[in-house]
Formats: structure tokens, sequence, C-alpha cells
């Protein structure tokens, strides 16, 4: 039995297959009966001309792989509970601000912005007790952290959610252009990747972003999916359409976390991007496929690995807490 691979990938197998089209391979992914087809669309791009296209709705099937990762993932937030409840109540507060002190040091060393993990700390143990505390650098980020996730609405919530999430983060030359998002900018574009290598194009204007987030909100809010999934997906979206100038990753991965602690539990959520963190490659590897116009907004193999990684990293908390 071959392995299911990306489209593009899979036409490369059958460069020289007559028989083989890849629209049909296409066709058949996407009428799949175990495929979920949502009505979101990314901008996607083509690896080899530069080329752009938002015409496919973004999918994935269940495959045999994810619905075990799937398992995976809610037995071990089970356990995590369970775990938990065999503890004081001081050693889980104590536990869960460990975590979190790693879970803000971490998404933020992924943009590549350093942490003073003494100063965190104390804010992270103070923040309860002290609410003045929220006004300091980074305490606003770990009030976010410990409150419930608000639920997102409309285009505003997700700029208060910015705004005070990285309250004091973001450089002047580097706020929101726009009205709420960036807007077009005088060199006409915006790229994610670096000086030498070009990773993803996002949407350049506001009016396309507050599009493209519009449909977010009703997919957030709708959809009748397992919330790992519903998760999942915003997250890649988000990523997608990279609404600011700046900080677009960290509250993309505070969003992910904030709503895995709501719907299962604060172990798992407070691991997120330490989870990636120790996974890098394969994180930005599989963004990397996803945003390319030949997979065609396939995001099976996206979700199968930020499954992998999540779990992994649900199991290394699981490790420590027992």
């Amino acid at each position: 039995m071959k392995q299911y691979q990306p489209l593009e990938i899979t036409k490369y197998q059958h460069e020289y297959d007559t028989d083989f089209s890849i629209e049909m391979e296409y066709q058949w992914r996407l009428n799949n009966v175990s495929a979920v087809v949502t009505r979101l669309h990314p901008l996607l791009d083509y690896k080899k001309d530069g080329r752009q296209t938002a015409q496919y709705p973004l999918f994935f099937i269940y495959t045999a792989e994810m619905v075990k990762l799937f398992n995976k993932f809610n037995r071990n937030s089970w356990k995590l509970v369970q775990a938990s409840q065999d503890l004081p109540e001081e050693a889980v507060s104590h536990f869960l601000d460990n975590l979190l002190l790693d879970e803000i040091i971490n998404t933020n060393s992924i943009e590549g912005v350093e942490t003073d993990a003494t100063e965190l700390s104390a804010i992270i143990k103070s923040i309860v007790d002290h609410p003045e505390e929220q006004g300091k650098r980074l305490g606003s980020m770990v009030r976010m952290y410990q409150d419930s996730l608000h639920k997102v609405n409309c285009l505003q919530d997700f700029r208060d959610i910015y705004d005070e999430l990285l309250r004091g983060e973001i450089p002047a030359d580097k706020q929101p252009n726009g009205q709420l998002f960036r807007d077009e900018l005088p060199y006409g574009t915006i790229v994610i990747g670096s000086a030498t290598k070009i990773v993803h194009v996002p949407p350049v204007s506001e009016l396309a972003i507050s599009e493209a987030l519009s449909s977010l909100i009703t997919f957030m809010n709708k959809a009748n999916l397992p919330a790992i999934f519903k998760a999942l997906i915003t997250h890649f979206f988000f990523e997608n359409t990279h609404p600011f100038l700046d900080g677009n990753g960290r509250m993309g991965r505070y969003l992910l976390s904030a709503y895995l602690s709501s719907e299962y539990d604060r172990f798992t959520g407070f691991s997120v991007s330490t989870a990636i963190h120790t996974q890098l490659p394969s994180y930005y590897r599989i963004f990397q496929e996803a945003d390319r116009a030949e997979n065609r907004a396939e995001l099976t193999f996206f979700v199968e690995e930020m499954l992998r990684i999540l779990t992994a990293g649900q199991e290394r908390v699981l490790k420590s807490l027992c």
C-alpha cells in the first residue's frame, strides 16, 4: 500500500504515469467520505513562479494515523486532569506557574524575543494578588494566558486581543497601520521568511485581511468539529492571513493555547509553545507545505504533525507531573 502523501509529492511520483491525473486525485481527496471541507480559502503561493491563488477550500481527511493521535491527545488530557487531582492545590498551582513561565519564554524565543525569566516568574506569582503588575512588560500577556479565552465575535475582538496580549511588546514602527490591522505598505507587500528565502506572501491589504478573518470568525463560531481540529485549523488560517506587521506568531500560538486550555485542560494549553519550540523544524515545514498552492489547501499533514507535536508535549508534562 502506497503511503499517503501531499499532492505535490504525489504528482512528482506519477510524473511519467500517463494514466495519472492530479486533478482527479485532488477531487478524490476533496470528495472523500472521510474529508472535512471548510469554507475557508487561504491565500496560497505557487512554489516556482510566485503566483498566488485563494480558489481552494481548506480541507483535511481523517486518516487512521490522525484518529490514533486524536485519541491519544484526548487520553493524555484526561490523564493530566486525573494526575493533578491527586496533588495538593498549592502544588498544582506552582506546577502551572512553571509551565506558563516556559510557555511565554518559548513563544517569545520562537520569534527571537528575549525574556527575563526571573522578572517573568515574579509577575506570574504576584499578578493575582497585585493586579497592577499587569501594567508591567509581559504583565498583560500573563493575565491573558491565565484568564479564559474571550469569544471572538467581530474583527475588533482580534485587535483587542492583540493590543492586550502584546502591550508594550510591539515597537512604534511595527504598530498596525490600518484601522484594525496592517494595510498596504509603501513597498507593496509583506513576506514571511528571511532576506534570502520567502516562505509565504500573505494578503496585502486590510480589506483582504478583514475578509479572510471574517470568514475565520464564522468558522470559529459555527464549525461542527472536535475542538482540537477547530483550534488547529484556526491556528493555520490566522498565520496564513498574518494580519499584523509584528506579533502574529505570538498571537497565533496564544489563540491555540487559550483555546486548548478552555476546551481541554491548562496543562495542555500551557505546553503548546514549549512543545512547538522543541520541534521547530517540523513546525516550519508543515506551514510551508500547507501554504503551497500545489497542495491545494489540504491540511491533513499539518493537522497530523501538530497533533504529534502536542501529544509529545502532553507526555512530557505527564512525566513531570507524575
